[in-house]
Parts: C-alpha cells; sequence; structure tokens
C-alpha cells in the first residue's frame, strides 16, 4: 500500500512538472507575440506620427521585456518629436546604458541635444559614435553641419577633417564633395579644390546646361589659383 502511494505521489509531481513546463511554454509564446506585436505597431505608428499611439506600444514593448534597447531609443525618438526633449534625453540615456556602442541611438541623443540648443553636448556625443563607430556616414554629416555653423579655426577645421572623411567613405554622394569642394576654395586650398572638381565630372558627366558656365568658370579660376575668384561661379 505504501509503495502505491509513493508511485502515485510521484506520477502527480511528473504531471504536476510537465503541466507547469506547458504553461511556461506558453506564456513565454504569448509574451513573444505581444512583443512582436507591440513592436510592429509601435514602429508602425511612428512612421505615421501618432506619437500617443506610437509611445503606448514601446511602453508596452519595455514592460515585456525591460532589456529590449530598441523600446527605449524609439521612446526617444517619440519624446523628440513631442519635444519634450528632457523625457526623450531620460530614455535614450537609458538605451546607452545598455548598449554604449550604439551610434544610431547617440546620434539621436545628439538630434535631442541640438534641438535644446546645446550643440557641444551634440558634438559630444556624435564624435564618441564615431569612436566606437568610425566612418558613420550619419554622425560624420550631422558633425560637419554642426562644425559649419561655428566660424572659429578649429571648427573650420574640424569640418574639413570629418567632411574628408565623409567623401572618402561614400565617394558617390555629390553633396559631400560639393561641401569639401566649397571648403577647399574658402580655405585657399586651389590645387585640391581643382582636384575635386574634376572628380565632381567624373561622377557627374553630364552636367544640366545652366551649371556647364559656372563649373567650367570655376575651374579656370582654380587653375590660376584665384579663390576668390573661383567661389563665385562656385556657390
Amino acid at each position: 500500500m505504501k509503495f502505491k502511494h509513493v508511485l502515485l505521489l510521484t506520477l502527480l509531481v511528473i504531471t504536476s512538472f510537465f503541466f507547469s513546463c506547458s504553461q511556461q511554454k506558453s506564456k513565454k509564446s504569448a509574451t513573444a507575440e505581444e512583443m512582436i506585436t507591440a513592436k510592429t505597431l509601435g514602429l508602425a505608428y511612428l512612421e505615421d506620427n501618432q506619437l500617443e499611439k506610437a509611445e503606448t506600444e514601446f511602453l508596452k514593448l519595455i514592460d515585456f521585456d525591460p532589456d529590449e534597447v530598441l523600446g527605449y531609443a524609439n521612446l526617444g525618438i517619440v519624446y523628440l518629436r513631442m519635444g519634450s526633449y528632457q523625457e526623450a534625453e531620460d530614455w535614450l540615456q537609458k538605451a546607452i546604458k545598455m548598449d554604449p556602442k550604439d551610434p544610431d541611438v547617440r546620434l539621436i541623443l545628439a538630434k535631442v541635444y541640438e534641438m535644446s540648443n546645446n550643440a557641444g553636448k551634440s558634438v559630444k556625443e556624435l564624435e564618441i559614435a564615431i569612436q566606437f563607430s568610425p566612418g558613420h556616414v550619419k554622425s560624420l554629416y550631422n558633425l560637419t553641419e554642426l562644425y559649419a555653423s561655428s566660424k572659429d579655426n578649429e571648427s573650420s577645421g574640424k569640418r574639413l577633417k570629418y567632411t574628408k572623411e565623409l567623401v572618402e567613405k561614400v565617394p558617390g554622394n555629390i553633396v559631400s564633395r560639393l561641401n569639401l569642394i566649397e571648403i577647399l576654395i574658402r580655405e585657399g586650398h586651389t590645387d585640391k579644390a581643382l582636384e575635386q572638381m574634376e572628380k565632381l565630372h567624373q561622377l557627374f558627366p553630364e552636367f544640366p546646361k545652366e551649371a556647364i558656365e559656372y563649373y567650367d568658370n570655376t575651374r579656370a579660376a582654380l587653375q590660376v589659383a584665384d579663390a576668390d575668384q573661383a567661389s563665385v561661379p562656385f556657390m
């Protein structure tokens, strides 16, 4: 009789164990589905600029999984678009604490600082981003734009440095190369500007008719090392 009781108890324990595992598996599966739904809806609402709905979904996502960096980063974007810069910074700082090397999160935080009229902090975040991810195109571009707003020698040097890096990283980007030529002309580096003009023509062999005369005049001025004369038709 005692043996039967032990056997019965063992069977009950085993049954209970498998039932518990089954419940946990079902719960995990449901949570995964809910996470995917929250993530998908949040991104869709963010794309449509339905910010309150996006906020709700990303808060759900974080509630489901507190280690999901995407939830924190996208909440930062939501609050940035709402103009709630302090809240945006708070959420993005949490995301950075979880993944300090993600350049895209730092890029968003840099934009928050820029919109908060704190260019210094914005530059700092972008420079940290490219330390972790050298050649990160969006960070390089934003750095060139921020340094363009300052006229001191150090800022001009940094703008030239990062614009060169940007051109090397994306050589087919016309805008970056035009910015580089403009800086070189302004700094009086006519030979280097002429070299970039030639490369521009290789990338863009057929200019619009209205641009051909300006291109030729700029090139002619650079060939005689006249930066002042070159700047007018180039601009």
